[in-house]
Protein backbone atom coordinates (compact mmCIF):
# COMPACT_ATOMS: atom_id res chain seq x y z
CA UNK A 1 0.00 0.00 0.00
CA UNK A 2 0.75 3.59 -0.75
CA UNK A 3 0.03 5.31 2.62
CA UNK A 4 2.83 5.36 4.86
CA UNK A 5 0.12 4.02 8.43
CA UNK A 6 -0.97 1.15 6.71
CA UNK A 7 0.48 -1.82 9.00
CA UNK A 8 2.30 -5.14 7.85
CA UNK A 9 1.55 -8.37 10.31
CA UNK A 10 3.32 -11.69 9.75
CA UNK A 11 1.02 -14.53 9.78
CA UNK A 12 2.39 -17.49 11.56
CA UNK A 13 -0.60 -19.78 10.36
CA UNK A 14 -0.83 -21.90 6.92
CA UNK A 15 -1.03 -20.44 3.60
CA UNK A 16 -4.02 -20.89 1.57
CA UNK A 17 -3.06 -20.58 -1.84
CA UNK A 18 0.10 -22.09 -3.53
CA UNK A 19 3.02 -19.75 -3.68
CA UNK A 20 3.44 -17.62 -7.02
CA UNK A 21 5.10 -19.33 -10.24
CA UNK A 22 9.04 -20.01 -9.98
CA UNK A 23 9.22 -20.52 -7.11
CA UNK A 24 6.69 -23.10 -5.70
CA UNK A 25 10.00 -25.57 -6.12
CA UNK A 26 11.47 -23.92 -3.00
CA UNK A 27 8.33 -23.84 -0.95
CA UNK A 28 8.00 -28.01 -0.68
CA UNK A 29 9.75 -28.69 3.01
CA UNK A 30 6.90 -30.94 4.08
CA UNK A 31 7.99 -33.86 2.21
CA UNK A 32 6.93 -36.21 4.43
CA UNK A 33 3.01 -35.38 5.38
CA UNK A 34 2.68 -32.13 3.62
CA UNK A 35 -0.45 -30.95 1.42
CA UNK A 36 -0.97 -29.22 -1.49
CA UNK A 37 -2.00 -25.54 -0.53
CA UNK A 38 -0.93 -26.55 3.66
CA UNK A 39 1.84 -25.31 5.40
CA UNK A 40 5.03 -23.76 3.68
CA UNK A 41 6.75 -20.30 3.88
CA UNK A 42 5.42 -19.57 7.12
CA UNK A 43 6.58 -22.56 9.13
CA UNK A 44 9.54 -21.29 8.41
CA UNK A 45 9.06 -18.25 11.08
CA UNK A 46 7.27 -20.60 13.47
CA UNK A 47 8.03 -24.34 12.74
CA UNK A 48 5.17 -26.09 14.52
CA UNK A 49 3.26 -27.21 11.69
CA UNK A 50 5.87 -30.05 9.99
CA UNK A 51 7.99 -31.99 12.49
CA UNK A 52 11.90 -31.45 13.01
CA UNK A 53 12.80 -34.96 11.40
CA UNK A 54 10.11 -33.79 7.94
CA UNK A 55 12.42 -30.97 7.51
CA UNK A 56 15.74 -32.50 7.87
CA UNK A 57 14.67 -35.10 5.34
CA UNK A 58 13.75 -32.35 3.03
CA UNK A 59 17.51 -30.31 3.75
CA UNK A 60 18.79 -33.38 3.88
CA UNK A 61 18.62 -33.21 0.06
CA UNK A 62 19.36 -30.13 -0.68
CA UNK A 63 23.35 -29.07 -1.74
CA UNK A 64 24.30 -26.12 0.54
CA UNK A 65 24.14 -23.45 -2.36
CA UNK A 66 20.60 -25.08 -2.46
CA UNK A 67 20.12 -24.50 0.95
CA UNK A 68 21.55 -21.15 1.05
CA UNK A 69 19.40 -19.97 -2.23
CA UNK A 70 16.39 -21.17 0.05
CA UNK A 71 16.99 -19.12 2.60
CA UNK A 72 17.85 -16.16 0.83
CA UNK A 73 15.11 -16.54 -2.00
CA UNK A 74 12.89 -16.39 1.48
CA UNK A 75 14.12 -13.50 2.67
CA UNK A 76 14.22 -11.51 -0.32
CA UNK A 77 10.67 -11.69 -0.58
CA UNK A 78 9.95 -10.39 2.36
CA UNK A 79 12.13 -7.54 1.92
CA UNK A 80 10.10 -6.95 -1.27
CA UNK A 81 6.70 -7.19 0.39
CA UNK A 82 8.16 -4.60 2.84
CA UNK A 83 9.27 -2.11 -0.15
CA UNK A 84 6.13 -1.93 -2.12
CA UNK A 85 7.22 1.22 -3.71
CA UNK A 86 10.45 -0.07 -4.71
CA UNK A 87 9.38 -3.61 -5.84
CA UNK A 88 9.23 -4.51 -9.36
CA UNK A 89 6.85 -6.94 -9.45
CA UNK A 90 3.65 -7.66 -11.31
CA UNK A 91 0.30 -7.52 -9.18
CA UNK A 92 -0.29 -10.68 -9.42
CA UNK A 93 2.76 -11.45 -7.73
CA UNK A 94 2.33 -8.79 -4.91
CA UNK A 95 -1.27 -10.60 -4.67
CA UNK A 96 0.54 -13.63 -4.43
CA UNK A 97 2.73 -12.05 -1.63
CA UNK A 98 0.25 -11.03 0.49
CA UNK A 99 -0.31 -14.40 2.12
CA UNK A 100 2.58 -14.18 4.07
CA UNK A 101 1.96 -10.45 5.01
CA UNK A 102 -1.80 -9.02 5.43
CA UNK A 103 -2.18 -5.37 5.00
CA UNK A 104 -4.68 -4.15 8.00
CA UNK A 105 -6.91 -2.16 6.99
CA UNK A 106 -7.01 -0.35 10.36
CA UNK A 107 -4.52 2.76 10.89
CA UNK A 108 -3.23 4.85 14.23
CA UNK A 109 -1.39 8.13 13.21
CA UNK A 110 -0.38 7.72 17.10
CA UNK A 111 1.62 4.53 16.55
CA UNK A 112 2.86 5.72 13.42
CA UNK A 113 4.10 8.80 15.13
CA UNK A 114 5.63 6.73 18.11
CA UNK A 115 7.01 4.28 15.82
CA UNK A 116 9.13 6.96 14.17
CA UNK A 117 11.22 7.86 17.52
CA UNK A 118 12.35 3.90 18.04
CA UNK A 119 16.22 3.17 18.37
CA UNK A 120 16.03 -0.01 16.95
CA UNK A 121 18.32 -1.50 13.95
CA UNK A 122 17.90 -0.76 10.67
CA UNK A 123 15.28 -2.66 9.18
CA UNK A 124 14.72 -3.29 5.11
CA UNK A 125 11.34 -1.93 5.26
CA UNK A 126 10.12 1.26 3.88
CA UNK A 127 7.76 1.79 6.95
CA UNK A 128 7.88 0.20 10.20
CA UNK A 129 5.55 -2.96 10.63
CA UNK A 130 3.77 -3.85 13.61
CA UNK A 131 2.58 -7.71 14.81
CA UNK A 132 -0.46 -9.05 16.40
CA UNK A 133 1.90 -9.93 19.30
CA UNK A 134 4.02 -6.75 19.72
CA UNK A 135 3.10 -3.04 19.49
CA UNK A 136 6.50 -1.40 20.04
CA UNK A 137 8.15 -3.12 16.81
CA UNK A 138 10.82 -0.75 14.67
CA UNK A 139 10.88 2.10 12.07
CA UNK A 140 13.57 2.09 9.66
CA UNK A 141 16.20 4.63 11.00
CA UNK A 142 19.66 4.02 8.71
CA UNK A 143 22.74 4.82 10.90
CA UNK A 144 21.17 3.55 14.35
CA UNK A 145 23.15 1.20 16.12
CA UNK A 146 21.78 -0.70 19.55
CA UNK A 147 23.37 -3.19 22.04
CA UNK A 148 22.10 -6.67 21.25
CA UNK A 149 21.72 -8.46 24.79
CA UNK A 150 20.77 -12.23 24.41
CA UNK A 151 19.29 -14.57 26.20
CA UNK A 152 20.87 -16.27 29.37
CA UNK A 153 21.17 -18.84 32.36
CA UNK A 154 18.31 -16.88 33.90
CA UNK A 155 16.42 -14.82 31.32
CA UNK A 156 14.69 -16.50 27.99
CA UNK A 157 14.27 -12.71 26.62
CA UNK A 158 17.01 -10.59 24.97
CA UNK A 159 17.17 -7.14 25.16
CA UNK A 160 18.08 -4.43 22.40
CA UNK A 161 19.51 -1.00 24.69
CA UNK A 162 20.16 2.08 23.08
CA UNK A 163 24.24 3.25 22.32
CA UNK A 164 25.97 5.10 24.01
CA UNK A 165 23.21 5.90 26.59
CA UNK A 166 22.28 1.86 27.74
CA UNK A 167 19.16 2.73 27.86
CA UNK A 168 16.44 0.58 26.75
CA UNK A 169 14.66 0.84 23.63
CA UNK A 170 11.21 0.31 22.50
CA UNK A 171 11.91 -2.89 20.90
CA UNK A 172 10.83 -6.32 21.74
CA UNK A 173 12.75 -9.15 20.55
CA UNK A 174 10.68 -12.22 20.17
CA UNK A 175 11.31 -15.29 21.92
CA UNK A 176 9.33 -17.97 20.10
CA UNK A 177 11.52 -20.01 18.36
CA UNK A 178 14.58 -19.79 21.02
CA UNK A 179 14.49 -22.82 23.63
CA UNK A 180 13.60 -22.19 26.96
CA UNK A 181 16.30 -21.01 28.50
CA UNK A 182 19.26 -20.98 26.10
CA UNK A 183 22.54 -20.48 27.66
CA UNK A 184 26.42 -20.91 27.09
CA UNK A 185 25.84 -20.24 23.21
CA UNK A 186 28.21 -17.93 20.90
CA UNK A 187 26.73 -14.96 18.63
CA UNK A 188 27.88 -13.52 15.78
CA UNK A 189 26.69 -10.44 13.62
CA UNK A 190 25.99 -11.59 10.03
CA UNK A 191 24.69 -9.65 6.90
CA UNK A 192 21.30 -10.96 7.30
CA UNK A 193 20.84 -10.62 11.31
CA UNK A 194 22.37 -11.95 14.27
CA UNK A 195 23.38 -15.45 14.28
CA UNK A 196 23.68 -17.38 18.10
CA UNK A 197 24.45 -21.24 17.56
CA UNK A 198 25.41 -24.02 20.50
CA UNK A 199 24.89 -23.73 24.13
CA UNK A 200 22.20 -25.81 25.76
CA UNK A 201 18.86 -25.08 27.70
CA UNK A 202 18.08 -26.05 31.05
CA UNK A 203 18.89 -29.66 32.27
CA UNK A 204 19.53 -30.27 28.46
CA UNK A 205 22.50 -31.83 26.65
CA UNK A 206 24.66 -29.15 24.32
CA UNK A 207 23.45 -28.76 21.15
CA UNK A 208 24.93 -27.61 17.55
CA UNK A 209 21.88 -25.62 16.26
CA UNK A 210 22.26 -22.18 14.94
CA UNK A 211 19.59 -19.57 14.78
CA UNK A 212 19.22 -16.06 12.98
CA UNK A 213 17.50 -13.28 14.16
CA UNK A 214 16.84 -11.53 11.31
CA UNK A 215 16.99 -7.70 10.67
CA UNK A 216 13.82 -8.15 9.71
CA UNK A 217 12.67 -9.13 13.23
CA UNK A 218 12.36 -12.57 13.69
CA UNK A 219 13.88 -15.64 14.53
CA UNK A 220 15.19 -18.72 11.97
CA UNK A 221 16.52 -22.25 13.49
CA UNK A 222 18.05 -25.47 12.24
CA UNK A 223 16.67 -26.05 9.42
CA UNK A 224 17.06 -24.13 7.29
CA UNK A 225 20.10 -22.37 9.24
CA UNK A 226 22.94 -24.42 8.60
CA UNK A 227 24.13 -26.35 12.15
CA UNK A 228 27.80 -26.30 13.40
CA UNK A 229 29.46 -29.44 12.90
CA UNK A 230 29.51 -30.12 16.63
CA UNK A 231 27.53 -29.74 19.98
CA UNK A 232 29.24 -27.10 21.90
CA UNK A 233 28.22 -25.65 24.83
CA UNK A 234 30.54 -22.72 26.70
CA UNK A 235 32.77 -22.34 23.79
CA UNK A 236 34.43 -18.83 22.09
CA UNK A 237 34.33 -17.46 19.17
CA UNK A 238 35.60 -14.66 17.08
CA UNK A 239 35.16 -13.22 13.53
CA UNK A 240 38.62 -13.72 11.98
CA UNK A 241 40.45 -14.42 8.76
CA UNK A 242 37.62 -13.99 6.59
CA UNK A 243 34.90 -16.55 9.34
CA UNK A 244 33.85 -16.92 12.21
CA UNK A 245 35.83 -19.20 14.22
CA UNK A 246 34.31 -20.94 17.39
CA UNK A 247 36.83 -22.93 19.69
CA UNK A 248 36.49 -24.95 21.90
CA UNK A 249 33.63 -26.04 24.33
CA UNK A 250 31.95 -29.23 25.85
CA UNK A 251 29.47 -31.53 24.25
CA UNK A 252 28.57 -33.43 26.96
CA UNK A 253 29.24 -32.93 31.20
CA UNK A 254 31.45 -29.70 32.01
CA UNK A 255 33.79 -32.62 32.40
CA UNK A 256 34.36 -33.23 28.79
CA UNK A 257 36.03 -30.53 26.92
CA UNK A 258 37.31 -30.17 23.68
CA UNK A 259 40.16 -28.94 21.81
CA UNK A 260 37.99 -29.11 18.46
CA UNK A 261 37.18 -25.83 16.41
CA UNK A 262 35.37 -25.16 13.51
CA UNK A 263 34.75 -21.58 11.10
CA UNK A 264 31.84 -20.32 9.59
CA UNK A 265 32.22 -19.15 6.22
CA UNK A 266 29.22 -16.91 5.17
CA UNK A 267 30.40 -16.33 1.71
CA UNK A 268 28.95 -19.99 1.04
CA UNK A 269 26.69 -20.96 4.17
CA UNK A 270 29.28 -23.73 5.01
CA UNK A 271 31.13 -24.91 8.20
CA UNK A 272 34.44 -26.44 7.99
CA UNK A 273 36.66 -28.07 10.60
CA UNK A 274 39.57 -25.26 11.89
CA UNK A 275 42.83 -26.00 13.58
CA UNK A 276 43.00 -27.69 16.97
CA UNK A 277 43.38 -25.45 20.34
CA UNK A 278 46.71 -26.40 21.99
CA UNK A 279 44.39 -28.05 24.74
CA UNK A 280 40.78 -29.10 25.79
CA UNK A 281 38.58 -26.06 26.88
CA UNK A 282 35.68 -24.76 27.75
CA UNK A 283 34.84 -21.25 29.80
CA UNK A 284 37.80 -19.65 28.25
CA UNK A 285 37.67 -16.33 26.17
CA UNK A 286 39.21 -15.27 23.03
CA UNK A 287 39.95 -11.57 21.78
CA UNK A 288 40.66 -10.13 17.93
CA UNK A 289 44.26 -7.92 18.48
CA UNK A 290 44.15 -7.08 14.86
CA UNK A 291 43.41 -8.88 11.64
CA UNK A 292 46.06 -11.20 11.67
CA UNK A 293 46.46 -12.30 15.85
CA UNK A 294 44.15 -13.45 18.01
CA UNK A 295 44.24 -13.63 22.28
CA UNK A 296 42.62 -16.34 24.14
CA UNK A 297 42.98 -16.84 28.08
CA UNK A 298 41.76 -19.47 31.27
CA UNK A 299 39.41 -22.27 30.87
CA UNK A 300 38.70 -25.59 31.96
CA UNK A 301 39.95 -26.40 35.72
CA UNK A 302 40.52 -22.74 36.14
CA UNK A 303 43.58 -22.80 33.53
CA UNK A 304 45.98 -19.91 33.86
CA UNK A 305 47.24 -20.44 30.63
CA UNK A 306 47.20 -17.84 27.99
CA UNK A 307 47.64 -18.21 23.80
CA UNK A 308 48.27 -15.50 20.94
CA UNK A 309 47.76 -16.84 17.44
CA UNK A 310 48.28 -15.85 13.74
CA UNK A 311 48.41 -18.06 10.77
CA UNK A 312 52.27 -17.83 10.60
CA UNK A 313 52.70 -18.73 13.98
CA UNK A 314 50.03 -21.00 15.08
CA UNK A 315 49.39 -20.20 18.69
CA UNK A 316 52.20 -19.13 21.27
CA UNK A 317 52.15 -19.83 24.51
CA UNK A 318 52.40 -16.38 26.54
CA UNK A 319 53.02 -15.43 30.30
CA UNK A 320 50.14 -17.14 32.69
CA UNK A 321 47.52 -15.28 34.28
CA UNK A 322 48.06 -14.24 38.33
CA UNK A 323 44.60 -16.15 38.76
CA UNK A 324 43.81 -19.16 36.94
CA UNK A 325 40.06 -19.03 36.29
CA UNK A 326 37.16 -19.51 33.94
CA UNK A 327 33.74 -18.48 32.64
CA UNK A 328 35.00 -15.15 33.29
CA UNK A 329 34.80 -12.11 30.75
CA UNK A 330 37.59 -10.57 28.44
CA UNK A 331 37.97 -7.49 26.13
CA UNK A 332 40.90 -5.26 24.70
CA UNK A 333 41.00 -1.76 25.92
CA UNK A 334 43.64 0.83 24.84
CA UNK A 335 46.97 -1.59 24.25
CA UNK A 336 45.83 -4.12 27.05
CA UNK A 337 43.69 -7.25 27.29
CA UNK A 338 41.21 -7.15 30.35
CA UNK A 339 40.34 -10.10 31.98
CA UNK A 340 37.59 -9.97 34.79
CA UNK A 341 35.47 -12.06 36.96
CA UNK A 342 34.94 -16.10 36.73
CA UNK A 343 35.58 -19.19 38.85
CA UNK A 344 38.99 -20.10 40.50
CA UNK A 345 38.15 -23.27 42.06
CA UNK A 346 34.91 -25.27 42.11
CA UNK A 347 32.93 -23.09 44.45
CA UNK A 348 34.73 -19.57 44.37
CA UNK A 349 33.90 -17.12 42.02
CA UNK A 350 36.26 -13.58 42.19
CA UNK A 351 35.84 -10.00 41.52
CA UNK A 352 39.85 -10.05 40.69
CA UNK A 353 40.46 -8.10 37.74
CA UNK A 354 44.06 -8.19 35.48
CA UNK A 355 45.21 -6.99 32.39
CA UNK A 356 47.70 -8.49 29.80
CA UNK A 357 49.98 -5.75 28.42
CA UNK A 358 50.33 -6.03 24.68
CA UNK A 359 53.78 -3.78 25.07
CA UNK A 360 55.34 -6.14 27.92
CA UNK A 361 53.52 -9.26 26.78
CA UNK A 362 53.13 -9.71 31.01
CA UNK A 363 50.26 -9.93 33.49
CA UNK A 364 49.76 -7.13 35.81
CA UNK A 365 46.94 -6.47 38.37
CA UNK A 366 47.85 -3.38 40.32
CA UNK A 367 44.80 -1.45 41.49
CA UNK A 368 45.58 2.11 39.90
CA UNK A 369 45.22 0.24 36.57
CA UNK A 370 43.11 -2.48 37.32
CA UNK A 371 40.16 -1.78 39.97
CA UNK A 372 38.57 -5.13 41.49
CA UNK A 373 34.63 -5.32 40.72
CA UNK A 374 32.56 -4.13 43.37
CA UNK A 375 31.18 -7.90 43.29
CA UNK A 376 31.92 -11.25 42.33
CA UNK A 377 31.08 -12.33 38.67
CA UNK A 378 30.78 -15.14 36.39
CA UNK A 379 29.02 -15.65 33.41
CA UNK A 380 29.50 -11.58 32.58
CA UNK A 381 30.12 -10.09 29.11
CA UNK A 382 32.99 -7.29 28.90
CA UNK A 383 33.24 -4.73 26.15
CA UNK A 384 34.30 -1.11 25.12
CA UNK A 385 31.29 1.08 24.52
CA UNK A 386 31.71 4.86 24.11
CA UNK A 387 35.05 4.59 24.93
CA UNK A 388 34.95 3.30 28.51
CA UNK A 389 35.35 -0.56 29.57
CA UNK A 390 31.71 -1.56 30.42
CA UNK A 391 31.16 -4.95 32.29
CA UNK A 392 27.89 -6.70 32.51
CA UNK A 393 27.80 -8.79 35.79
CA UNK A 394 26.39 -12.04 34.66
CA UNK A 395 26.05 -14.29 37.88
CA UNK A 396 27.22 -12.91 41.18
CA UNK A 397 24.48 -11.96 43.36
CA UNK A 398 23.86 -13.78 46.59
CA UNK A 399 24.30 -17.91 46.23
CA UNK A 400 25.30 -16.65 42.51
CA UNK A 401 22.02 -15.73 41.01
CA UNK A 402 22.15 -13.76 38.24
CA UNK A 403 22.96 -9.42 38.33
CA UNK A 404 21.17 -6.98 36.17
CA UNK A 405 24.26 -4.35 36.73
CA UNK A 406 26.11 -2.92 34.10
CA UNK A 407 29.10 -0.84 35.20
CA UNK A 408 31.81 1.13 33.49
CA UNK A 409 35.74 1.39 34.33
CA UNK A 410 36.21 5.41 34.77
CA UNK A 411 39.91 7.23 35.19
CA UNK A 412 39.81 9.33 38.37
CA UNK A 413 42.26 12.22 38.01
CA UNK A 414 43.57 14.20 40.88
CA UNK A 415 45.66 16.50 40.15
CA UNK A 416 49.46 14.40 40.30
CA UNK A 417 47.02 11.47 40.86
CA UNK A 418 45.19 9.18 38.32
CA UNK A 419 43.64 5.62 39.19
CA UNK A 420 40.81 3.89 37.46
CA UNK A 421 37.47 2.47 39.18
CA UNK A 422 34.26 0.82 38.51
CA UNK A 423 31.28 2.64 38.78
CA UNK A 424 27.66 1.64 37.97
CA UNK A 425 25.74 3.12 35.15
CA UNK A 426 22.53 1.23 34.29
CA UNK A 427 21.20 -2.41 34.34
CA UNK A 428 19.37 -4.46 32.41
CA UNK A 429 15.34 -5.69 32.29
CA UNK A 430 16.30 -9.16 34.04
CA UNK A 431 19.04 -11.06 35.48
CA UNK A 432 21.13 -13.43 33.29
CA UNK A 433 24.35 -15.25 32.50
CA UNK A 434 26.39 -17.21 29.99
CA UNK A 435 24.62 -14.48 27.77
CA UNK A 436 26.25 -12.60 24.70
CA UNK A 437 26.18 -9.17 23.30
CA UNK A 438 26.64 -7.37 20.39
CA UNK A 439 27.04 -4.04 18.65
CA UNK A 440 23.75 -3.99 16.00
CA UNK A 441 22.74 -1.57 13.07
Amino acid sequence: PAAPTSILVIRLGRTSPPPSPGITALWSPCSAGGKEGGPKIDIIIDNKECSESSWQKYFDGLSTPERFIFVKAWLERIEVAYNPGESTTSTSSTSTTSTLLTTSTTSSTTNTAENTTSQCPTYTCANCYSSSTSPTLPTDDPGTEVLFIGPGYYSKSSELLNLPSLSPTNCTVPTNIIPSTLYGYVATVLTDGIMICGGRKYYGNPTNKCYLLTNIGFWLSSPPIVSMMTNRNHAAAVQFDGGWWVIGGTNGSRSTPLATTETFVEENNTWVPSIDYPEAVYGHCVVKINETHIFSAGGYQYSASTYIYSKATGFVQQDSMNLGRQDHACSLFEDKIFVVGGYYDWVSRTNHVEYFSLSSQMWQDAQSVAPNLPVTSYGGELMVLGGRLTHFLGAGGPGGAGNKKIFEMVNIDWSSYTRWEWQEVGELKSDKSYFKMLRWK
